[in-house]
């Protein structure tokens, strides 16, 4: 947390108390702000992603499979 609280200070001008303002509040809404962020892409990249996990899981599960 102390790397990003130092990149917004650097970055923005920003003191250190604002810039723990703005990492706590990233931290209580980062699901809103992904999706403010990323709107629609975020969203394909996360249903992808876990599209990709189920199958991965699928294709082990058949490998221990006993048929």
């Amino acid at each position: 947390m102390e790397e990003i609280v130092q990149k917004l200070m650097a970055k923005t001008g920003v003191d250190e108390a604002t810039a723990m303002k703005v990492v706590d509040f990233l931290r209580e809404n980062w699901d809103d702000v992904a999706k403010w962020i990323g709107g629609e892409k975020f969203g394909d990249v996360k249903e992808n992603v876990s599209e990709a996990m189920h199958d991965v899981k699928g294709k082990l599960s058949g490998l221990f499979s006993k048929d």
